[in-house]
């Protein structure tokens, strides 16, 4: 009877173990570092101003765009100007785009504009404004360098002051003393932001916004982008306005659904509360269902256009 005889089994190299270990830790490093992404485009300081055409848009509805200098990129605005007396002075409203993380900036996009139309026919003019550092979130080094240019323009700050500027400078128009910070999700944030900062703004109106930017982020994320941005969790911080509840003191308009899957309740109800402590003239408008963005456009904005009207002393 034959017996087989089984080889004896190979030993493992000693080297591979090493080697797997420094492959992978090479692919997790190169991952968080963007090695494996396109860079992100140079900083190059944008320095013209360009004024281009206005276009009749609808409902005698003006349209123009103008290209701020300032900021990396174009500071770019789209104002909205209702048909007016030539010599009537109009409210003004300020309006920074929305779906951003609200720690980098983002760029005037016309799926916005359903968000615009309704306060120019209320006969609001309307200052659209994009916010330094736009970036894509799908690529680390444009996260990065969006963050490092959104800080250095003060969480967005800089991009309302010189959106102002620009509206009391050329727009004659514009009445100085109906100057009113609005926005939905992030742009809610930056209208909460431009009321701390900015003492021209007369009113606020936020719809369902991000009030504390430090809650939003994991833990994992936020200490991924520490690795690549110094003082990152202290930013965070710095871009949320629960932390400066005390410099709002223009009347405030809030609104929020109940059901919203993307902004807390908690959230917002946490940043009334704060805010009511130095500052009385908050009203917190909310509908039990509507989500995120459907009870900005059902009950939201004509909510907060009835507000603002009352504000601005509008017949």
């Amino acid at each position: 009877m034959a017996t087989s005889v089984s080889s004896p089994a190979r030993s493992e190299p000693r080297w591979l173990r090493p080697l797997v270990a420094f492959i992978t830790l090479a692919i997790v490093a190169g991952a968080i570092f963007g090695v494996f992404e396109p860079r992100a485009r140079p900083a190059s300081p944008y320095r013209d101003l360009a004024v281009l055409a206005s276009t009749s848009v609808r409902n005698g509805i003006t349209f123009q765009e103008v290209h701020l200098p300032g900021g990396h990129d174009a500071r770019v605005l789209w104002i909205f100007e209702p048909q007016h007396r030539s010599s009537a002075k109009l409210p003004c409203v300020f309006i920074a785009p929305d779906s951003s993380t609200c720690f980098y900036g983002k760029s005037l996009r016309g799926a916005n504009l359903r968000g615009y139309w309704p306060y120019a026919e209320a006969g609001f003019v309307v200052v659209a404004y994009s916010l330094d550092g736009a970036t894509s979130y799908f690529n680390s080094n444009q996260v990065v360098a969006g963050i490092d240019r959104f800080r250095a323009a003060h969480c967005g700050v800089d991009n309302e002051r010189a959106a102002v500027d620009y509206a009391l400078a050329n727009l004659p128009y514009v009445d100085p003393k109906r100057l009113y910070a609005v926005g939905h999700s992030s742009g809610g944030t930056m209208a909460l932001m431009a009321a701390a900062h900015d003492r021209r703004i007369a009113g606020c109106v936020a719809y369902a916004p991000a009030c504390d930017v430090s809650s939003r982020v994991n833990k994992l994320g936020a200490f991924e982008l520490s690795i690549r941005v110094p003082g990152f969790t202290s930013f965070l911080k710095t871009c949320s306005p629960i932390n400066y509840t005390s410099g709002i003191h223009c009347p405030v308009f809030l609104f929020h659904a109940d059901n919203d899957g993307n902004v807390p309740r908690s959230d917002v109800e946490a940043f009334v509360d704060k805010l009511r402590r130095t500052n009385p003239n908050v009203v917190y408008s909310h509908v039990p269902t509507g989500g995120h963005l459907l009870s900005m456009f059902d009950d939201g904005i004509p909510r907060g256009i009835a507000w603002l009207k009352k504000l601005a002393k509008m017949s």
